[in-house]
């Protein structure tokens, strides 16, 4: 919940260190839908930051997680869009 409200609120770097570790070994044992959430939501952090090397790396990541997915699913349309905007 700390980690989504420093993304509201707007607080990039914190948002980041929270995304990251929510996405670490550490912070969970298995796969889960929270993986490609943290993934996208951190890609689109590092863009408002100006970090686009580091979100096309997370877009890259999330869409090979993705792969098998429904092409329709609302998340990954909305992601394949961000990330084609990044690569124009």
């Amino acid at each position: 919940i700390w980690t989504i409200a420093k993304v509201q609120a707007g607080d990039w770097p914190a948002a980041v260190k929270g995304l990251t570790f929510i996405n670490s070994r550490e912070a969970r044992g298995g796969l889960s839908a929270t993986t490609a959430y943290v993934l996208a939501t951190l890609a689109r952090v590092q863009v408002k930051m100006g970090q686009t090397d580091e979100a096309r790396k997370n877009y890259q990541k999330f869409l090979e997680l993705m792969k098998d997915a429904d092409a329709d699913l609302p998340l990954l349309v909305e992601v394949k869009g961000e990330f084609a905007k990044l690569a124009s």
